[in-house]
């Protein structure tokens, strides 16, 4: 999420695999990335994560409260993460701008 936003999110790279299985069963068609962008996946991803975070015991203000699926694993090759495999928070930030915005809008 953003510093100071009123409520936690989260940017997920799913697994290809399961996103597909997914919108199989969820009697959906379209490639990974539309999939991915596709509200009823969206909603099952949403609900599965909270109810994962639920089961963990972390309290309300740790939960994110929206989840944005992004097709595009980050890999040091594409600046996302360090050589140690270490998320660079600035530069996702900046790339995912827009999906970071939808979900505080």
């Amino acid at each position: 999420g953003k510093t100071g936003g009123e409520f936690p999110v989260a940017l997920i790279c799913p697994q290809k695999p399961r996103i597909m299985e997914l919108g199989k069963e969820l009697g959906l068609q379209g490639d990974f990335a539309a999939l991915c962008k596709e509200s009823k996946v969206q909603e099952r991803v949403t609900k599965e994560c909270q109810a994962v975070c639920k089961e963990k015991k972390l309290v309300a203000f740790e939960i994110p409260k929206k989840f944005a699926l992004i097709s595009d694993m980050w890999t040091p090759e594409n600046d996302m993460l360090t050589a140690a495999m270490k998320l660079k928070r600035p530069a996702i930030a900046q790339k995912h701008k827009a999906e970071l915005d939808s979900l505080y809008a």
